[in-house]
């Protein structure tokens, strides 16, 4: 069990590991959108856990009828987003994240690998650049659909 001060030190070492991965895979050049969509309330997201890594998408509006319209939006776009990464995804309408707060997400999650682990980081790593990158491919495609107010 690690303190409070020991999971900070291994989180950092953890993102600046990746950081210097994603910079010797792209030759410095590649810079994630995450928070910078340009669409209200969509986000891209990595997560590394103990049962795992997610790299999802997530719509978090707190007007629920907003959210769940772009929901339906994303939803009906599942194939084409689905065949891009070449496997199912999970689709979730309604999941209570962090502080109770209710968003939409869609995610891709690699199982049996613990980032308390760092001898499995490496996976964590090829994983989260892999599944990001047809994931911002994805949303680049599909984001002026995303925002038409039809």
């Amino acid at each position: 069990m690690y303190s409070k001060e020991e999971l900070y030190q291994l989180k950092k070492e953890f993102w600046e590991g990746f950081d210097c991965y994603c910079k010797h895979i792209n030759k410095g050049r590649k810079k994630w959108i995450l928070y910078d969509t340009k669409v209200k309330g969509l986000s891209m997201k990595f997560d590394a856990k103990r049962d795992g890594a997610c790299v999802m998408m997530e719509l978090s509006q707190k007007d629920t009828a907003a959210r769940e319209k772009m929901y339906d939006k994303l939803l009906s776009m599942k194939t084409y987003i689905e065949d891009a990464f070449g496997e199912p995804l999970h689709w979730e309408k309604q999941f209570t994240g962090d502080g109770n707060r209710c968003v939409s997400r869609i995610y891709i999650q690699k199982d049996g690998i613990d980032f308390h682990r760092q001898i499995q980081w490496m996976d964590f790593f090829k994983f989260f650049y892999e599944k990001m990158s047809v994931m911002e491919s994805v949303f680049e495609d599909i984001r002026d659909f995303i925002m038409d107010n039809g």
